[in-house]
């Protein structure tokens, strides 16, 4: 009985691990849920939409900022002429994707209140048309609230300005700390940085804006809810393999 018991959390513990990579990206291109599938829309102070089992809200942090104020948009990279909505947008990304405009932020949760962590994303920094941008052109900050309730974890990245002449996306990994602890949501928000790179701003300056695409999230089951299931699944192992076996 006892080999049947080891055998019984080896596959437990398998399986649970497994039911632990829950991961989802958000891509931005399937918002069918959202009531603006057709439609790619200007995002107000406010706003809410959703994907693969997640909301995501636009807001801005400026004081008098009313419902509706413009604070985000979807974009079409395949159709940027016409979806770009007055600004310098990247280059390299022909799907959609989300943009940060007028120093909106952008905050993200499971639609179940699950926890979830964030692996990686892509981002851009979306520059005014005419402005100069500096060599780091924005520190996008990442600040999570922890589903334990011990408070906040923050994670920078330093976006790039022009590379030959544009702006594009890059790839970024969160880092060890902020992968491995667990959000009931998370934020993305701006500091623009002057063309010095010697001053960046969050919420002060209307030029705190970035595009994000291909958010990588990991759904985290619950600890007594992994709990449960593992004791059901070594119980149905040991029922199977030892039909005497009364527990």
């Amino acid at each position: 009985m006892l080999r049947h018991l080891r055998k019984g959390l080896v596959v437990a513990a398998v399986m649970l691990g497994a039911m632990n990579s829950q991961a989802t990206v958000i891509t931005f291109d399937d918002l069918t849920d959202s009531g603006f599938a057709t439609t790619l829309p200007l995002l107000g102070h406010g706003d809410e939409f959703y994907e693969s089992g997640l909301w995501l809200s636009t807001a801005s942090n400026q004081a008098d900022v009313l419902p509706g104020d413009l604070v985000g948009a979807i974009v079409d990279g395949s159709d940027v002429a016409n979806t770009c909505f007055s600004i310098v947008c990247p280059t390299n990304n022909s799907s959609h994707y989300f943009t940060a405009l007028n120093d909106g932020y952008l905050a993200l949760g499971l639609l179940n209140n699950q926890p979830f962590s964030i692996n990686s994303f892509d981002a851009s920094f979306v520059a005014a048309f005419g402005d100069l941008v500096p060599d780091t052109s924005l520190i996008l900050r990442l600040l999570g609230n922890k589903a334990d309730g011990s408070g906040s974890l923050a994670n920078d990245f330093y976006l790039s300005g022009l590379d030959g002449g544009v702006l594009n996306f890059y790839s970024y990994i969160t880092d060890p700390i902020f992968a491995a602890a667990q959000f009931d949501y998370v934020f993305f928000y701006g500091f623009a940085c002057n063309n010095n790179d010697t001053n960046c701003t969050a919420f002060g300056t209307d030029k705190g804006q970035f595009a994000l695409d291909n958010i990588n999230v990991t759904a985290v089951p619950e600890s007594s809810t992994l709990f449960l299931l593992g004791v059901g699944i070594v119980g149905m192992f040991l029922r199977r393999r030892a039909p005497g076996f009364v527990g």
